[in-house]
């Protein structure tokens, strides 16, 4: 479990905005969105596979907001 903090803010779309490259060098991420977690903000990533190296990796928290990894796959761009 681990927290990652670096400049304070509690907005998901400002959080994820600092953080985006960061969490997509980890393996098998697909994806990171805003989400909610028992009514309250929170950060989701999405992971290709499960990988519990990934999932041990990921902090706990960013910015104060929780992080929820979801398995879902790989995602296609509707064209």
């Amino acid at each position: 479990m681990s927290t990652f903090s670096r400049s304070g803010t509690d907005q998901p779309g400002a959080v994820i905005e600092q953080h985006l490259d960061w969490l997509f060098e980890f393996e098998d991420v697909a994806g990171v969105a805003e989400g909610e977690l028992d009514g309250q903000p929170c950060i989701k990533v999405y992971l290709v596979q499960e990988n519990s190296r990934t999932r041990l990796e990921l902090p706990d928290t960013l910015e104060g907001l929780p992080v929820v990894i979801e398995v879902t796959g790989s995602f296609n761009t509707a064209q």
